[in-house]
């Protein structure tokens, strides 16, 4: 086939098909410009499937990662020597090293018995009797952090004896009554309870 000016090459594109459409191919060692079909030119290159999980890295090579933002040259970066993720910096320090502000999720306020959704950290009871919260369930929860606080004179209790406090004891008791409200508490969860790890009242 003889050689083909730019202007004339659309006359190389057939139907849209793998079959049809046409690449230019130019042969350096003879004068000439070739063609291809797309089928022909892509038919070593694997098809990508997305259907199952993607996993970089699989041999474990020690090759970091790094994705940049718009002006963060280290956003998310993984750093393969040590098997740590940092935001924001390219040296974590931690399985995971935040090197900025970071945020949960916004308190949630309950003036009814709660069943506490996923994702929920904190939760501010305002009712004016004792309020009954069903906490998630511990087999699935372990490391989870939760924090209660209250703005009325109201007691806080678990529908489960699932609490855990310095006593040592199971109980369903999570906040006292304080007058005007404002007693708190933190509660961790290690996959068999949840242990009250801090508490006190707010002045």
């Amino acid at each position: 086939m003889a050689d083909i000016k730019i202007s004339a090459l659309s006359s190389l594109t057939g139907a849209n098909t793998a079959t049809d459409d046409l690449y230019v191919v130019v042969d350096t060692s003879v004068p000439e410009t070739k063609k291809q079909t797309r089928a022909e030119l892509f038919q070593n290159v694997p098809a990508a499937s997305f259907a199952g999980a993607n996993v970089f890295n699989d041999a474990g090579a020690d090759v970091d990662q790094r994705i940049e933002g718009d002006t963060d040259a280290n956003l998310v970066f993984v750093d393969a020597s040590t098997d740590r993720v940092g935001i924001g910096t390219a040296t974590p320090t931690a399985k995971l090293q935040v090197n900025g502000s970071f945020a949960l999720t916004a308190p949630v306020t309950v003036t009814t018995d709660y069943t506490v959704a996923a994702g929920v950290t904190f939760i501010i009871s305002n009712r004016a009797s004792t309020n009954t919260i069903t906490l998630p369930a511990v087999a699935t929860s372990s490391g989870r952090i939760l924090k209660v606080m209250t703005r009325t004179n109201q007691a806080v209790i678990s529908a489960s004896g699932n609490v855990t406090q310095k006593g040592g004891g199971a109980t369903s008791a999570i906040l006292p009554v304080v007058a005007g409200g404002g007693a708190w508490a933190e509660l961790v969860c290690d996959g068999s309870t949840w242990i009250i790890v801090a508490a006190g009242t707010i002045p």
